[in-house]
């Protein structure tokens, strides 16, 4: 019995493990850094209006999203505004050269499939998509269990922050 439970950890670890190259060869051919590859992604994706909303889907706190933002706007990929009703609030959109970055990524996220879908392996990531974000829930539930983090809609993407 106990071999059964250490292989099914080893698949979890492995998955995580392949998860993160992909992210990475990502973040390589982009030439960005894998959080600001996740930053940069959930805003195309996500189109966030505000900060607070995109460090609650990163999972991390105001500061260390605001460093990332730093990061894309000197980049030129993004601008921050007030908004005009509530000053505590900060907008962020992205510019045109933001929004030609994303458009790499996808470029290179699909030339990626392509190469799984010609070394027929497209069925195995279909199954994988699929399965991610229910690993994801049951997991946060499982470590977490009466935590805000638990909450499936909370962020996941990078490390949370120190306390």
């Amino acid at each position: 019995m106990e071999n059964i439970s250490i292989d099914r950890g080893k698949i979890l670890i492995n998955l995580l493990l392949g998860s993160h190259r992909v992210a990475k060869t990502l973040a390589l051919a982009t030439k960005l850094p894998l959080e600001e590859l996740y930053c940069l992604t959930l805003i195309h994706t996500e189109r966030p209006a505000c900060v607070k909303v995109l460090s609650k889907l990163l999972g991390v706190r105001g500061p260390r999203t605001s460093k990332l933002l730093g990061s894309l706007e000197h980049k030129g990929y993004l601008r921050r505004t007030m908004n005009a009703i509530d000053h505590r609030m900060e907008m962020i959109a992205l510019t045109d050269e933001g929004t030609d970055a994303a458009q790499r990524l996808i470029r290179e996220a699909e030339d990626l499939i392509d190469n799984l879908m010609e070394g027929g392996e497209i069925d195995q990531v279909r199954h994988l998509v699929g399965r991610l974000d229910e690993i994801r829930m049951r997991a946060a539930h499982h470590c977490h269990a009466g935590d805000a983090s638990s909450d499936p809609s909370s962020g996941w993407l990078l490390a949370p922050d120190e306390e």
